[in-house]
């Protein structure tokens, strides 16, 4: 967790950099990740371009179509 914290307020205002500083530290990744990503995330857009990359979520789960 203090990683994840560290990584996010030092990369604050940049989501990518946040995600690739998290990614190479190595350990427990996808936690880390998906911690920085949420943190950085809810102050900067995601790059453009990634959400082309992931899955659509289901109709049922009211997302909008694409």
């Amino acid at each position: 967790m203090p990683f994840s914290l560290w990584a996010a307020a030092r990369h604050l205002d940049d989501y990518e950099q946040a995600f690739w500083t998290t990614a190479t530290a190595g350990g427990d990744i996808d936690t880390t990740c998906a911690i920085v990503g949420g943190i950085v995330a809810a102050r900067t857009p995601l790059p453009r371009g990634w959400l082309d990359f992931c899955e659509p979520l289901p109709t049922w789960a009211g997302a909008p179509a694409r």
